[in-house]
């Protein structure tokens, strides 16, 4: 019969939607005056929707990253629902406006329409009706997806997974053109609301077309084994080449950090979340926790009676007939997942095999492996109910059946009992919802810059201090709230940012921004970029600044003040490069520093360490140390002589930045006092803004508990290295080079 006039597929969206509404009834009833969060990810994601709406088109978000911009699916902004909805915009106006409702409905609709897609995909294991609606409601409603809607919106849709493997075993019963593809545009559609969606289905049918393969060669005909192949494959393609397409950044980051950081383990898997039924309050995995994934008790208690029959089957009563209630096919499916699982936990990769993620090169890719167990999540749980609906309807006996109706009838209680306890656990969100929208949309900011007589049309772009930049694996500079603020007054004016929030940004686009910030003796390369008779709208928050903010904001005028924010113009001239004082100073060495064996200093007691030190002033990559391979280079273990305890020692140095490497390192400071540590202090070279080509600078200062203590520097892992540079933290440290130039306190300068 026609999916469509399935009663029991209409009961489950019924009920389903019934339990929405129930649960998140602000949302429904204030759709665009809600919001499931007003901070984090959760409030870029509905912000990078909202500006995009308002003033973008095509696929290119211009809210961040000024003056570059960024893809939209770079952006989080779901290029596949949003770019629909603004072609519609054109001829209903109105949907520009809509955002906030439109990112709610579709994450509720995401909600309704998993479980109707597990439903259908239950109806093709042949589960009866009512067995499919009921098991349907339990498996979408505890679906660790469900955790996603409080900030990953496009990764919380339930139905990607269950509507994509359904749509693939039609494909491969059927085996007629229409529903190849509609299986292929599905899936690529799915990686245009978040890749990750595409990339764990077609992980999960690449594994299931291997197995399928490798088993079934000689008895499937090349037809069969092609749609087995095609689907994944040509969706992986179309979105490749639709990215290739309407990309142009050459310089993504290759190797996302965080590969085997956000891992799942059995914890994740098998045990609660602390808000669920059988959670526990203290120690529970926090609901952002990549690799969570809990299967349920339902399912564990089938996993643990399913691998005790084979076990006993196999090792006790081998010539036994025992009952089977899974097809080869069937099996293939729960092995695919499994091996998915397996990958979501790091393994082999874990077991002393990091080599092989350099290797193969497109695990380079990943950041975020917990995700690729949620198809265990749905399999196992399928299974689950294949597996005593089957045993059920074969049951003879009515002394047996009964009992296995009981039991079925206690695990759906229990199963039911932890759906509700999940759905009261997020029920929080929409308790808070139109507080959240009100803390994102009250004290309007162009209203409150217009009482200062200027206007949106007077800025080309905000920048918003204390300064904040993450996205590009490189840096990852994060002050909150200041991405609340900065995205607030987008919203609200228009005006796009120069702080970025964004993800796989552009590492050449990084760097130019975030050297707007370095020290003022470096020269903007990002100033060419900008358009020079517009000032930027500078806006600042609380009073934790540092001394290159504090140098823009004394250079900037005051527009006005309200005490969450303060609104002021600047001047690009603010950015350009003031090293006149220090070349005057160098010029006049003889008169006023005192010379040392490699350096001059305004300390007459300068007990300075300098080591790989550049002649060229310029930073050149053949003066740097090339460790790379090395695994935690040492740079210097030594006992400082002429400091004194508890003197406050400055350190700095520079690394190359290198493409290749997931992250910056950090620069580790340790003390060791008769052989043990007794201080511990640590650099990340991510947090810095002194940028020069290719090169970054960390600098910062640690204690010298005793000056006996031995101090050892060392990189977290392998670098490219120059300029180590230890001094008192009130010294300046001039440094001649063989050109026209110095290091004064290690930047280089140059006389012109």
């Amino acid at each position: 019969m026609n999916s469509f006039f399935d009663k029991g597929l209409w009961l489950t969206i019924l009920i389903s939607s019934a339990i929405v509404v129930i649960t998140f009834p602000e949302l429904i009833r204030h759709g665009n005056t809600a919001m499931f969060t007003f901070g984090g990810d959760g409030i870029k994601n509905y912000f990078t929707v909202l500006y995009y709406l308002q003033n973008d088109s095509g696929v290119h978000f211009n809210g961040m990253n000024y003056p570059f911009g960024e893809h939209t699916s770079f952006a989080d902004a779901q290029t596949g629902l949003v770019v629909p909805i603004q072609w519609l915009s054109q001829l209903f106006p109105a949907l520009k406006t809509k955002g906030v409702a439109l990112i709610n409905y579709a994450v509720l609709t995401g909600i309704v329409a998993g479980a109707a897609s597990l439903y259908l995909l239950l109806k093709q294991f042949r589960v009866k009706t009512l067995f499919a609606v009921i098991a349907a409601l339990l498996i979408c409603f505890l679906s660790p997806q469900l955790f996603r809607i409080e900030a990953h919106f496009g990764l919380s849709y339930i139905f990607f997974f269950p509507l994509s493997c359904y749509l693939y075993l039609k494909a491969e019963e059927k085996k007629t053109f229409g529903w190849i593809l509609l299986s292929i545009f599905t899936i690529a559609w799915m990686g245009l609301l978040h890749f990750y969606l595409a990339v764990i289905v077609c992980m999960f049918l690449f594994a299931y077309a291997l197995l399928a393969t490798v088993t079934g060669y000689k008895k499937e005909n090349g037809k069969a084994l092609l749609i087995k192949w095609v689907i994944p494959i040509s969706s992986m393609l179309l979105l490749q080449i639709f990215i290739r397409l309407t990309d142009h950044v050459k310089d993504r980051p290759a190797k996302p950090w965080g590969f085997f950081t956000a891992l799942a383990d059995w914890k994740t898997v098998f045990l609660p979340h602390s808000t669920d039924l059988f959670g526990t309050p203290i120690g529970g995995y926090p609901i952002t926790a990549e690799g969570f994934a809990y299967v349920g008790f339902a399912v564990i208690l089938f996993l643990i009676i399913f691998i005790c029959s084979m076990l006993y089957h196999l090792l006790l009563k081998k010539n036994a007939t025992i009952f089977y209630p899974f097809t080869k096919k069937e099996m293939l499916l729960l092995a695919s997942s499994i091996f998915l699982l397996l990958f979501a936990m790091g393994i082999p990769f874990i077991w002393r095999m990091e080599f092989l993620v350099d290797r193969i090169s497109f695990l380079r890719q990943f950041r975020g492996l917990g995700r690729f167990a949620w198809p265990f999540y749905y399999i196992a749980s399928i299974f689950t109910v294949i597996y005593f609906s089957r045993i059920y309807e074969h049951a003879k006996k009515k002394s047996l059946t009964l009992f296995l109706l009981i039991a079925i009838l206690v695990i759906a209680g229990v199963w039911s009992a932890e759906d509700f306890y999940r759905m009261k656990g997020l029920q929080r969100l929409d308790d808070a919802a139109q507080r959240n929208y009100l803390r994102f949309n009250g004290r309007n900011y162009a209203q409150l810059l217009a009482k200062a007589n200027h206007y949106p049309g007077d800025f080309q772009s905000i920048l918003c201090l204390p300064f904040y930049h993450i996205g590009s694996e490189k840096f990852s500079i994060d002050y909150w709230p200041s991405p609340f603020y900065s995205m607030k007054a987008a919203h609200q004016t228009g005006i796009p940012l120069l702080n970025v929030m964004l993800s796989r940004t552009s590492l050449s686009q990084s760097s130019a921004t975030v050297q707007l910030l370095a020290d003022s003796l470096i020269e903007k390369k990002m100033l060419t970029s900008l358009n020079p008779n517009k000032p930027l709208l500078l806006i600042t928050s609380g009073d934790h600044f540092s001394a290159t903010e504090l140098q823009l904001i004394s250079k900037a005028q005051l527009l006005i003040t309200d005490g969450e924010i303060a609104m002021y113009k600047l001047p690009l001239s603010a950015f350009v490069i003031n090293d006149q004082k220090v070349i005057t100073a160098f010029q006049n060495k003889e008169v006023n520093l005192y010379r040392f064996q490699h350096y001059w200093s305004n300390l007459s007691t300068s007990n300075a360490v300098l080591k790989y030190v550049d002649t060229t002033a310029t930073l050149s990559s053949a003066a740097f140390i090339d460790q790379s391979k090395i695994k935690k280079p040492l740079l210097l273990d030594t006992v400082f002589t002429g400091y004194a305890d508890n003197d406050t020692v400055h350190v700095s140095l520079w690394i190359k930045i290198e493409p290749e490497k997931d992250a910056l390192p950090l620069l580790e400071i340790e003390q060791i006092s008769n052989n043990k540590q007794v201080a511990y202090n640590e650099l990340p070279f991510k947090w810095s803004n002194d940028v020069y080509g290719t090169f970054v600078r960390v600098s910062g200062t640690f204690i010298l508990k005793q000056k006996t203590n031995r101090v050892k520097f060392t990189l977290s892992q392998g670098s490219i290295y120059a300029n180590l540079l230890i001094r008192k933290n009130q010294e300046e440290v001039y440094i001649p080079t063989a050109s026209r130039g110095f290091y004064f306190n290690n930047i280089p300068v140059r006389i012109k």
